[in-house]
């Protein structure tokens, strides 16, 4: 009770002549209060008190310690390392003190009911309760049992003594008020929150809805001349080319400075960001496999081939470069083959000026049998970039990477211009 109410104890006790209590109560105010125990405890130092620092020090201890017991759920929790270090006595207080404030507080809510007034009256009348049985079991006797005792006993109290008996079932409500006070503000922060997650929610919905509808829009004249190609799903397939111009682009954005390094002698225009092409293979299984052309490769440092030549020049020696000056495995197409050796889908891009297109393939590779190879249908269409419901680019950037497609192939084959 000293701990924030000592100043008012002092001014009865100081009224009512007893100014022994007056000190004792101001002391004590002064060590416990965790606003003013630090100053006491400079003072001390700077006066080289010692005796009083050390005492001033303990009494703040002690008084924090018994604030924390008297704290539900953290008192029960000290109470069990007690009785788990073997003191029982210990234990059986500290628990009692944090029941005691867990059931004043409960008592509040409770008394909630009626308004502010029944929460404390509630409040108080449960703290006067639980001490008249705590007295009666041979336990403390504390608040208003104390009055009755002294009453029977014909014990006089000091007036420091009577303002602690009228200030506990003051405390109690207190505490109910203040529980009760507590709870309101988790249940308005819970609903706060409730209603920001279906703001967020809705506002997601209709974020997703018109994100769809975008994309659909970009997605559609590239889907109508894949389905005319009798290809199952062909929104899934148009998707799949959305996202693999999209790691082109931004695998040549990244890279600008090795690319630059790597012209070969050119002098053309931006040759360094230009031309690169990337082709993806597609197996009956649903299987894919992506291959860049040699100048990606060398700037990115990813290794082409399995063995010293390509896979698709192992299986097919018979075939030579037609083209003057380009070999056969510099091609995007060589590299796809590495990890799809029997496709049944193929579709090759090439980026010019930051813009991707579907590209027909050149002479050295329309000499193979790459499946239904779509892009040579649609050479020169826009292929569109950053669909937002596909997922990250950067995690399919890389060469030879095998993994499953969504496109359900169909089981008859079609022959692309060019196939063998």
């Amino acid at each position: 009770m000293n701990t924030f109410l000592g100043p008012a104890k002092a001014l009865v006790e100081e009224i009512c002549d007893d100014h022994e209590g007056t000190k004792k109560t101001m002391k004590e105010f002064s060590q416990k209060n965790p606003l003013v125990a630090p100053f006491r405890l400079a003072w001390d130092i700077i006066t080289d008190d010692e005796d009083d620092a050390k005492e001033t020090l303990q009494v703040f201890i002690d008084n924090l310690e018994n604030m924390a017991n008297s704290t539900p759920l953290l008192g029960h929790t000290i109470a069990l390392g007690h009785a788990a270090a073997g003191n029982d006595e210990k234990a059986k207080e500290v628990y009692l003190q944090a029941t005691r404030t867990t059931i004043v507080a409960g008592a509040g809510l409770i008394g909630s009911l009626a308004g502010p007034v029944g929460t404390v009256a509630l409040a108080a009348e449960v703290g006067t309760g639980w001490d008249m049985c705590e007295a009666l079991a041979g336990g403390r006797v504390h608040g208003i049992p104390k009055l009755i005792t002294a009453a029977r006993d014909h014990i006089e109290l000091g007036p420091g003594e009577v303002f602690d008996i009228v200030m506990t079932p003051v405390g109690d409500g207190m505490t109910g008020l203040l529980a009760k006070q507590l709870c309101d503000k988790i249940t308005e922060a819970r609903a706060k929150n409730q209603a920001r997650n279906q703001v967020q929610k809705a506002s997601e919905v209709v974020l997703n809805l018109e994100v769809s509808k975008a994309n659909d829009a970009k997605l559609e004249p590239l889907e109508k001349k894949i389905a005319e190609q009798g290809v199952d799903n062909p929104r899934e397939l148009a998707e799949r080319m959305s996202k693999d111009a999209d790691v082109l682009k931004n695998t040549v954005e990244n890279h600008e400075s090795a690319l630059r390094g790597n012209q070969l002698g050119r002098n053309r225009n931006n040759y360094h960001m230009n031309r690169h092409v990337t082709c993806t293979m597609i197996d009956e299984e649903g299987n894919s496999s992506t291959g860049y052309s040699s100048r990606i490769t060398a700037a990115t440092g990813e290794k082409r081939f399995n063995g010293d030549i390509s896979k698709l020049e192992q299986n097919y020696p018979e075939y030579q470069s037609v083209i003057d000056g380009r070999v056969l495995g510099n091609c995007a197409e060589p590299m796809a083959y590495e990890n799809c050796s029997n496709p049944s889908i193929t579709y090759a891009m090439q980026i010019n000026d930051g813009i991707v297109k579907a590209i027909t393939r050149c002479k050295n590779c329309a000499q193979y049998n790459f499946g239904t190879v779509i892009t040579d249908w649609i050479d020169g269409e826009i292929i569109p970039l950053n669909l937002d419901d596909l997922p990250p680019s950067g995690s399919y950037i890389g060469a030879g990477i095998n993994g499953t497609v969504l496109v359900t192939i169909q089981s008859r084959k079609r022959r692309g211009k060019g196939d063998a």
